[in-house]
């Protein structure tokens, strides 16, 4: 039986619904969400956001504070689905 850091049997969205589950677990999730809440926070009253803004200002900041245990996780995974 898998353990939650161990991905089971991949398919590309089974890697991709694997991989939002463990995002979730290790509390990501909640992080990128507050970081959201902080940029929107900091901005001028009034002065809205749209989506793709927000999404912009937060990629980087999110990709990096990815947990490296689950990149080194899901790197394994896309290996083992490319070599089939």
């Amino acid at each position: 039986m898998p353990t939650p850091s161990t991905p089971r049997s991949l398919s590309t969205p089974s890697v991709k619904r694997q991989l939002a589950d463990r995002l979730e677990q290790c509390g990501w999730r909640d992080a990128v969400a507050s970081l959201a809440a902080a940029e929107l926070a900091a901005g001028a009253p009034g002065d809205a956001q749209t989506a793709p803004q927000l999404a912009a200002a937060l990629a980087s900041r999110a990709r990096a504070s990815v947990p490296d245990g689950v990149k080194a996780e899901f790197l394994a995974a896309l290996k083992g689905l490319v070599a089939g």
